[in-house]
């Protein structure tokens, strides 16, 4: 723990071991960004935006409410299922970005410690909106270019535990490799781009990472 006062105000304790689990509208987004872009004139294009009052601004405003309110659906679910198993707190990480009025989990990789962070100063200048992770430094394609073609079983062992003594649990080979060390953006770096935005409350340390199981990959 970094901050003391702010842990004790949301609850972080060193006591405690956090379930963290990720989700979202899925590519329901994607699908309405794309339906959005069609829809756009050439002028609109070279505009880089729409009018929000135009046919196919409010075309894209209520097909984005319902995405927003589906990511919502979808977690409050996977809570009420959380609840009935267990008794605490959950943590939640929204994407693709986070309401800078609400603490934030900010992680790249499941072999990486994740900061906690809270806004801190002005919000005005950055949209009230915080990066929920580091993103991506190698595309998933080029990513899975650099699996090994020799000792094969032997790089999914390396890949299934890490530095910080902790498990991943994954069937899918491919996304082992998608997710594998390197791909992501140092989370150090992010955290120092956010600097003037943020305070960095708390730091988790992952115990164990469940990704899927190879046949429900979709």
């Amino acid at each position: 723990r970094l901050d003391q006062e702010l842990c004790d105000s949301i609850g972080l304790t060193d006591a405690n071991t956090y379930l963290i689990v990720h989700s979202g509208s899925r590519k329901f987004g994607q699908t309405v960004l794309e339906a959005s872009n069609s829809m756009q004139t050439k002028a609109e294009k070279k505009l880089l935006g729409i009018d929000a009052e135009s046919e196919v601004g409010q075309a894209y405003l209520k097909q984005h409410d319902l995405a927003c309110a589906w990511a919502r659906t979808n977690r409050e679910l996977k809570r009420m299922r959380q609840r009935s198993l267990t008794s605490g707190t959950t943590m939640s990480n929204k994407r693709p970005s986070n309401p800078s009025t609400h603490n934030a989990l900010v992680g790249s990789t499941a072999r990486e410690q994740r900061p906690v962070i809270a806004a801190w100063f002005d919000q005005d200048k950055n949209g009230f909106s915080l990066a929920h992770g580091a993103g991506r430094l190698l595309p998933r394609a080029k990513a899975l270019q650099k699996r090994p073609q020799t000792s094969k079983q032997a790089s999914i062992s390396a890949l299934q535990t890490t530095d910080l003594g902790s498990s991943v649990i994954c069937e899918d080979t491919d996304l082992l490799f998608e997710e594998q060390p390197g791909a992501y953006k140092e989370i150090t770096d992010i955290i120092d781009d956010l600097g003037p935005f943020v305070k960095v409350v708390a730091i988790l340390r992952p115990i164990c990472t469940y990704k899927m199981r190879k046949e429900s990959r979709t």
